[in-house]
């Protein structure tokens, strides 16, 4: 670039039409251009999401939704709605907080029962007056006596647990072996391992009933009490995983189709398919009961959704969900003060059983993992161990 003259410097005539061109043209990338953007300085800028990690397999998180042939048969309330997100801008645009406005719980907490070294504790259920916890890493379930606050007895299995690792089923505890499609059968009166069952992937119980997804495809089944042989298969969407059980229907969570199924228990058949958003349900899909409704979390989209038996709609409470331990299952636990999700990494969040808003928020270890409500307190699994809360 030319420098421009300074005053009283000879200037010669053919200069002149490269000096005016310049000037125009500068002019105009100024008018164009207006003020840049101010980056923001490191005090005033606002704090950027935690990043999802990979998985186990080193896959990361997809960002492009699954558009392949889903099931809508019903609306869902809000799904069509753009969630906010962050944008690749100069400035970073952080969504609001749903958490800001929740009252501080009144959750006190009580003790943190210890674990062995290395176990961190993924799946816990309550019944036989214990509460027990199973780990993803180490193989067997932890029984945990609530009158001491101390590990009762450890019944060694083959495998460690995922997500829905630990039921009741009528007088038994059932543990799920992570990826294995098998069910380590544990007497609680002995704290011995009876019997492994094959071929099923989850398991929840009502009215001496016993229904569990499958390994094979799409296919959810019903259980004979007394001698655990099938005795009724239903064909629902794909990837069937969790399930709950009410008075008068089985639901059923569909990982890929991002769907949820609702099977009459009283004849065996699907009587809705509701869908779920996008992209996928990978990383969430856990599911619950409370106040009449059926509840399922969904990681990707960051929200929980809210299904009334009554019409079979489907609510979306968007809570800006992230990643919270180190498995990409999410939990969710209905209670009757509510129900609990884990929204961020040591926090979670107690929704209203009547609006599905945040009602409060509490913070706890981090690490994700399972809670439940027993014993007049709620038990939440961390890194550190299983922590007890007073709830109100």
């Amino acid at each position: 670039m030319q420098t421009p003259p300074r005053p009283g410097t000879r200037q010669t005539s053919r200069w002149m039409p490269a000096v005016a061109s310049f000037l125009i043209f500068a002019a105009t990338a100024v008018g164009c251009g207006g003020d840049q953007p101010q980056e923001p300085d490191a005090e005033s800028a606002p704090p950027s999401p935690e990043s999802n990690e990979p998985d186990a397999a080193g896959e990361a998180p997809s960002s492009s939704p699954d558009t392949s042939g889903s099931p809508t048969t019903v609306e869902v309330a809000g799904a069509s709605q753009a969630v906010p997100t962050n944008t690749a801008s100069a400035q970073t645009v952080t969504p609001p907080d749903p958490l800001v406005g929740a009252d501080a719980t009144s959750a006190e907490l009580v003790t943190r029962v210890a674990l062995p070294g290395g176990v961190v504790p993924v799946a816990m259920a309550a019944g036989f007056g214990s509460v027990w916890v199973s780990d993803h890493n180490t193989p067997g379930v932890y029984r945990i006596d609530p009158a001491t606050n101390s590990v009762s007895a450890h019944i060694q299995t083959n495998r460690g647990s995922c997500m829905d690792g630990v039921t009741v089923v009528l007088d038994e505890i059932w543990q799920s072996t992570c990826g294995a499609g098998t069910f380590v059968r544990i007497d609680p009166l002995t704290n011995q391992v009876i019997q492994e069952i094959s071929g099923l992937t989850a398991v929840a119980t009502r009215d001496g009933e016993i229904w569990a997804t499958s390994t094979s495809p799409g296919a959810l089944v019903k259980l004979d009490a007394a001698s655990l042989t099938e005795v009724e298969r239903v064909n629902v969407g794909a990837d069937p995983s969790y399930l709950a059980v009410d008075d008068q229907s089985v639901w059923v969570v569909n990982h890929h189709d991002r769907t949820v199924s609702r099977v009459d228990r009283a004849s065996g058949s699907v009587v809705a398919t509701i869908p779920l958003g996008a992209p996928s349900l990978k990383g969430g899909g856990a599911i619950t009961l409370a106040g009449g409704h059926v509840w399922v979390d969904h990681l990707d989209d960051g929200s929980v959704y809210r299904i009334d038996p009554l019409d079979n709609s489907a609510d979306r409470i968007f809570l800006d969900i992230q990643r919270s331990g180190h498995y990409w299952e999410q939990y969710l636990h209905g209670s009757d003060v509510g129900v609990w999700v884990r929204v961020r990494r040591g926090v979670l969040a107690q929704l209203s059983s009547d609006t599905g808003q945040p009602i409060t928020a509490l913070p706890v270890d981090p690490g994700g993992g399972d809670m439940e409500t027993a014993f007049g307190s709620l038990w939440v699994n961390g890194v550190d161990g299983v922590q007890r809360f007073t709830i109100g």
